[in-house]
C-alpha cells in the first residue's frame, strides 16, 4: 500500500513539473519556429522539446531529493534560489552539449570526430539561447518553490486559484468624502 501512495505522489510531482517545463521549452519551440518561419525554413522541434520537459522534471525531483540539497532547505531562501538555478542550469548545459555531441557524432561517425568538430558556429547562438531559457525556466521555478515552501503546502496553488476568503472593501478614492460609519 505505501508502494502505491509512494507511487501516487511521484507520478503527481512529476506531472505537475513535467507541465511547468513543457510550458516554458513549448514557448522556446514557439518563438524558434516563429523565428525560422520568417526565412521560411521548417522546424519541427516539439517532440524534443517534450522529451526535455520530462528529463527536466525527473532530474529536479531526482536533485531535490539528494542528501545535496538538504542543507538549502533550512536557510535563507535565496541561497537555495541561486544554488538550485546554478545546478539545473549546469545540469542543462551538459546534457545540451551532450545532445549536440550526439547529433554531431552521427554526422561525423565517430565521438572523437564530434567533439573535434564541436565549438563555435552557426548553432552557438542558438544553443547559448537554450541553456539560457532553461536557465530562466529554473530561476522561476525555484522562486515558485522557495515561495511554496514558506507559505506552506498547497498555499500557493490556494492564493492562485481560489477566490479570497474575505471580501476585501475597497478604500475611497482620494478627495471623496465616505459617510461616517453608525455605531
Amino acid at each position: 500500500m505505501k508502494t502505491i501512495q509512494w507511487l501516487k505522489k511521484e507520478v503527481k510531482e512529476l506531472a505537475v513539473l513535467f507541465l511547468y517545463f513543457a510550458f516554458y521549452f513549448g514557448i522556446f519551440i514557439a518563438l524558434k519556429k516563429l523565428i525560422l518561419a520568417h526565412y521560411h525554413i521548417s522546424f519541427y522541434g516539439f517532440g524534443a522539446a517534450m522529451v526535455g520537459a520530462l528529463i527536466a522534471a525527473k532530474a529536479v525531483l531526482v536533485i531535490e531529493s539528494t542528501p545535496l540539497s538538504k542543507p538549502f532547505h533550512s536557510s535563507a531562501p535565496f541561497l537555495k534560489i541561486l544554488y538550485d538555478t546554478l545546478l539545473f542550469t549546469a545540469l542543462a548545459l551538459v546534457f545540451l552539449y551532450l545532445e549536440k555531441g550526439l547529433e554531431l557524432a552521427h554526422k561525423e561517425g565517430t565521438f572523437r570526430l564530434a567533439f573535434l568538430t564541436a565549438g563555435p558556429g552557426d548553432d552557438w547562438y542558438q544553443f547559448c539561447a537554450m541553456v539560457g531559457w532553461a536557465g530562466l525556466s529554473f530561476l522561476n521555478y525555484a522562486v515558485f518553490a522557495a515561495i511554496s515552501r514558506h507559505l506552506g503546502p498547497g498555499e500557493l496553488w490556494r492564493l492562485h486559484f481560489t477566490a479570497p476568503r474575505i471580501k476585501i472593501e475597497r478604500a475611497p478614492e482620494p478627495g471623496v468624502h465616505s459617510p461616517p460609519k453608525e455605531s
